[in-house]
């Protein structure tokens, strides 16, 4: 037989369901194009490495989808000799390269966006470790002095969500660690927007030495972002130095929070950075875009609804002038934290719950009962009910609630247990389905075949749909009950 003939059979046998149009593929990686012919040099790097490629290429799913996706993103590069090069030298790379191409699309467009970062591929220890906040801060100047600098913020997230989604990927940082650090990046990227922001408006409308603070709530306050997550934040200034120019303060930091989030949202030749969300700022959309320390005080104290007590009892100051931030930060959780557990207060929050639960799909996470967000209402009414005889329980992360509520003797351990390990395996499965794509997205997949596929991908030996049935039961029980015992003893 030919050896065109043994390589078709060697392609059918590795899973190919199209072997021909496989090797259609495969000949512009090894040759070049008509246009662009290579080397014999690259030709015989790539024989070097086709072996271990078409190996990796082997255990996938659908290595037919796979090999197309990679050979675009090779096709992208103008020097494919390095890549070949850094392929052979890297053992692992390879199977790298391919895993990340099957379980994400989101990086896989990363790379094909900017094959430069294949270096992170490369360095085996750059997806070891996570570098500290201000080793990414020290990482973005040196961007902005290699690279054009409107483009630095946007090569250091594109690089971060790389190297983080390679740690996940390949087990190497828990959920929760992978939450602290794609939080990391989001606060570095913001608090260069926010400087941006400053001098700009300054120059606009003149100096204002007055402090600025960003407050993250939601996934942002508790350091618990995920693949995709939007950033929850509310912008606060401080009255009581008057900017120096002679604009009302209202007007200016309005200015300064406006740029923030054109610079965070707007859509640009380098992509998006991330969509921050405002909303939920004193009176919503309807609401001034940055507030006063006093206007926040007031706001939780005489109008804020229930549900609104809840999602400020995540507050946490990310960005802006130290000083200001942990006075705002202090001040914010004393409003949280001062909602009475009232008749009234319980069922606004109980009808909130209950439609949010209506709003979601088959299969959601976050909202579905017993979900996320369910789990989060119970940790939260114990944290209210606990707080003022145990301080300890005021913290931003579920995770870290439990463990203190169990410290206090609000829950015991087999609960703090149950809870916790229903949370992390929500989360788990969650970022790995927001991986995917690099979009918000809380719910399992409808296919079976689907869903057995990213248990497979998650080392989850169980049923995942069965799984998380088990932790609803639990979580919607444990709700129910933390809620009826606080309506019961509650002041009508």
């Amino acid at each position: 037989r030919s050896d065109g003939e043994d390589g078709l059979n060697r392609l059918a046998e590795g899973g190919f369901k199209n072997p021909a149009a496989a090797r259609e593929e495969l000949l512009p990686l090894a040759n070049g194009t008509v246009e662009k012919p290579h080397s014999q040099h690259v030709r015989q790097q790539f024989a070097a490495i086709a072996p271990r490629l078409l190996n990796a290429l082997f255990e996938c799913r659908n290595p037919d989808a796979e090999l197309i996706r990679l050979s675009r993103i090779i096709a992208k590069i103008s020097a494919p000799s390095t890549l070949y090069s850094l392929l052979h030298q890297a053992e692992h790379l390879p199977s790298y390269l391919v895993m990340v191409i099957e379980n994400s699309e989101f990086l896989a467009d990363i790379l094909a966006r900017d094959p430069g970062l294949f270096d992170t591929l490369g360095v085996s220890d750059a997806i070891e470790g996570a570098p500290t906040k201000n080793q990414l801060a020290e990482l973005l100047a040196s961007l902005s002095h290699a690279y054009d600098g409107d483009a630095a913020l946007y090569r250091l997230r594109a690089g971060e969500m790389l190297r983080i989604g390679m740690r996940d990927l390949f087990g190497l940082a828990s959920v929760t660690e992978i939450g602290r650090e794609l939080t990391n990046v989001a606060e570095v990227v913001l608090a260069s927007a926010v400087q941006k922001a400053r001098l700009a408006t300054a120059e606009r409308l003149g100096q204002a030495s007055a402090g600025f603070a960003v407050l993250g709530l939601g996934k942002m306050g508790g350091a618990e972002l995920g693949y995709g997550s939007d950033l929850d934040v509310i912008f606060v200034y401080d009255e009581s130095v008057p900017p120096e120019s002679g604009a009302a303060a209202s007007e200016y930091f309005a200015d300064v929070a406006s740029r923030v989030l054109r610079r965070m949202k707007e859509a640009t030749q380098y992509g998006v950075l991330y969509d921050v969300d405002a909303r939920l700022r004193p009176y919503g959309k309807d609401g001034p875009l940055a507030v006063s320390l006093d206007q926040l005080c007031d706001y939780y104290a005489n109008v804020a609804e229930a549900w609104e007590h809840l999602a400020l009892m995540k507050a946490r100051a990310v960005s802006g002038n130290r000083d200001l931030e942990l006075k705002v930060e202090r001040k914010a959780l004393e409003a949280a934290y001062a909602l009475p557990l009232t008749a009234a207060n319980l069922d606004r929050i109980e009808e909130i719950r209950g439609k949010l639960m209506q709003s979601s799909t088959p299969g959601d996470l976050k909202r579905g009962e017993g979900g996320i967000g369910e789990l989060e209402f119970a940790v939260r009414l114990l944290q209210l009910r606990f707080a003022k005889d145990h301080p300890q329980v005021k913290t931003q992360r579920v995770d870290d609630a439990l463990i203190a509520l169990c410290t206090v003797g609000s829950i015991d351990s087999e609960t703090r247990d149950a809870l916790m390990e229903a949370y992390l395996f929500y989360r788990r499965v969650e970022n790995r389905i927001r991986l995917q794509r690099g979009q918000a997205g809380s719910a399992l997949p409808d296919d079976p075949t689907d869903r057995a596929y990213l248990a497979r991908r998650l080392h989850i030996e169980t049923d995942i749909a069965e799984t998380i049935a088990a932790h609803q039961h639990r979580v919607h029980a444990f709700y129910s009950r933390v809620f009826d015992e606080l309506r019961l003893g509650a002041i009508e």
